[in-house]
C-alpha cells in the first residue's frame, strides 16, 4: 500500500492545523493505520510564531508534546507532495488557490468539515488570543472531524481490499 500525504492548513500553523496534525497522527497510530504521513502548515505562517500556551497544555493533556513545533508556511513543494489538503476556513482554500493556480481542479483540497460532510457550518474558527474554553471547543470540533476522517479512511481501505479480492477471483 502506498503512503499518502495529508496536510492540515490554517493561518499561522500554531493552533488548528497543528492540533489537527498531531491528533490525527495519534489517532492513526491507535487505529494501526500506517499508510498516511501527516503534516501541518499555515498560509500566513512564520517560524517566529510560537505555539500558544492553551494549545501546548491541551496537547499535553492528550499525551502529545508540541514544544518542538515550528510554524511552517504552506508552499508549492507541499502542494505537489500532498494527496489531501484539509483547511480550516474558506479563506485558507482561497489563499492557496490564488497563490498556486495549479491547485484549481486538483480535487485534493477541502475544508476539514467539508471532507467529512458535516453540514452547513464548515469552518473551524481561529481560537488565537481567546479563552482556554474556546481553544478546547476548537480542539473538540477538530477531534470530531478527525474521527470521521479515520472512519472514511478505514472504509476506503476496506473497499480497496474487497475490490482487489474480487479482481483476483475474477482473474482466476
Amino acid at each position: 500500500m502506498s503512503i499518502k500525504n495529508v496536510f492540515f492548513v490554517c493561518t499561522g500553523n500554531t493552533c488548528r492545523s497543528l492540533m489537527a496534525a498531531v491528533l490525527f497522527e495519534k489517532m492513526l497510530k491507535e487505529e494501526g493505520i500506517d499508510s498516511w504521513q501527516v503534516y501541518s502548515a499555515g498560509v500566513a505562517a512564520s517560524p517566529f510564531f510560537k505555539v500558544p500556551s492553551p494549545v501546548f497544555y491541551l496537547m499535553k493533556e492528550e499525551g502529545i508534546d508540541v514544544s518542538g513545533h515550528r510554524s511552517t508556511p504552506f508552499d508549492n513543494e507541499m502542494l505537489n507532495k500532498a494527496d489531501l489538503i484539509l483547511v480550516m476556513e474558506k479563506k485558507h482554500k482561497n489563499k492557496i488557490l490564488n497563490q498556486f493556480p495549479q491547485a484549481n481542479g486538483s480535487n485534493k483540497m477541502f475544508l476539514l468539515k467539508e471532507f467529512t460532510q458535516e453540514g452547513n457550518d464548515l469552518e473551524i474558527a481561529d481560537p488565537i488570543g481567546q479563552s482556554e474554553e474556546i481553544y478546547k471547543s476548537c480542539m473538540e470540533k477538530i477531534k470530531t472531524s478527525l474521527e470521521k476522517v479515520i472512519k472514511k479512511i478505514k472504509t476506503d481501505n476496506e473497499c480497496k481490499i474487497k475490490c482487489n479480492q474480487n479482481k483476483e477471483i475474477e482473474n482466476k
